[in-house]
């Protein structure tokens, strides 16, 4: 993931109960987060997540308009599985865990 970690992406989450926050992460991080998901719900259908081809031009698709949309278009599909959004893993990766 080094050319990976380079492009970042802004997010605004808005949780259901609770106040909205800005959260900024990287396509390393959304992989991570796919793994961790696939390991916490191995039962679970999970949608795709948008892979991205290697090499010099790497940085340059994480950044088009059309990588971002389908990164949007898979945090949608998370968004509306009830088991992805009550996992440990997307309340971590989202800052959505209660610390009490």
């Amino acid at each position: 993931y080094e050319v990976a970690k380079e492009v970042s992406y802004k997010l605004l989450v808005r949780p259901a109960s609770g106040l909205e926050h800005r959260l900024t992460k990287t396509y390393g991080d959304f992989c991570r987060l796919d793994s961790a998901l696939a390991k916490e719900l191995p039962l679970c259908r999970l949608p795709p997540r948008p892979r991205c081809g290697s090499g010099p031009n790497e940085a340059a698709e994480l950044s088009n308009a059309s990588f971002r949309a389908r990164l949007n278009m898979y945090l949608s599909f998370l968004t509306f599985h009830p088991d992805v959004t009550e996992s440990y893993s997307f309340g971590n990766f989202f800052g959505l865990l209660r610390t009490e």
